[in-house]
């Protein structure tokens, strides 16, 4: 697993290099303290998780997130904030953040947050299909899921999930779903239809919903947050 965090303050980026490196034992962790440090790291090599700080000098977070969606070479991003706001929030999330925490929460626990929900993914059997979505975009998808559908990895992450995904061929395998490490996440299991060999898949799909956008009706159709979807019948 590569990581790459982002953050202009040399101090926050040992810290918590420090206690990634602690919580998630990845092979390799990247530091950069700009966007435009981040980009070239993302240009050169595919990143496992990304995690930058929202305010910096000159490009800020949000600016990261539209490049990294352009890119299309980064799996789960998390943006983290000094600045507890819930509209903030809600527009990292729109442009494609798995998550936006509060840097309050303090290095350590946000480390192992995220290691947890990389965890509860990996720990889901091998001969499922796994897909993380959020804001309706395809953030993370696992080996099997690539190989059953005959996609690559890049052609997948950062596309909206009708890219690989049928309506009508989804149904429920368990109408329920399992609170995970966060009240908004859920866990939901379905079926995908398989594109080239007319099989299923059964697929289980890790859902961030943020609490702000209950009211799906004032959302555009591609904002709406997948698990909404599929819940409706």
């Amino acid at each position: 697993m590569r990581i790459l965090i982002v953050d202009d303050d040399p101090d926050y980026l040992k810290l918590f290099s420090h206690f990634m490196r602690k919580e998630m034992r990845p092979r390799e962790i990247v530091c950069a303290r700009s966007v435009d440090e981040a980009e070239r790291h993302i240009s050169n090599e595919a990143m496992d998780v990304v995690v930058s700080d929202y305010d910096m000098p000159g490009k800020s977070g949000f600016d990261l997130l539209d490049i990294a969606r352009t890119q299309g070479n980064v799996g789960m991003i998390c943006m983290v904030t000094a600045h507890n706001d819930r509209m903030l929030e809600c527009e990292a999330l729109r442009r494609g953040a798995m998550f936006c925490l509060d840097k309050g929460m303090g290095t350590q626990n946000i480390a192992r947050f995220i290691a947890n929900v990389m965890e509860d993914a990996d720990k889901l059997p091998d001969e499922r299909g796994v897909i993380i979505v959020t804001m309706g975009k395809i953030v993370h998808v696992n080996e099997h899921m690539l190989s059953a559908t005959k996609y690559r990895y890049e052609e997948l992450i950062g596309s909206h999930w009708a890219t690989i995904i049928d309506r009508g061929c989804i149904s429920f395998v368990r109408k329920h779903h399992e609170r995970l490490n966060h009240r908004t996440i859920k866990k939901v299991s379905c079926t995908v239809h398989d594109r080239e060999d007319e099989k299923e898949i059964q697929c289980t799909m890790l859902i961030k919903k943020p609490a702000e956008l209950n009211d799906i009706s004032k959302l555009h159709r591609d904002h709406v947050p997948y698990y909404a979807l599929i819940m409706q019948e």
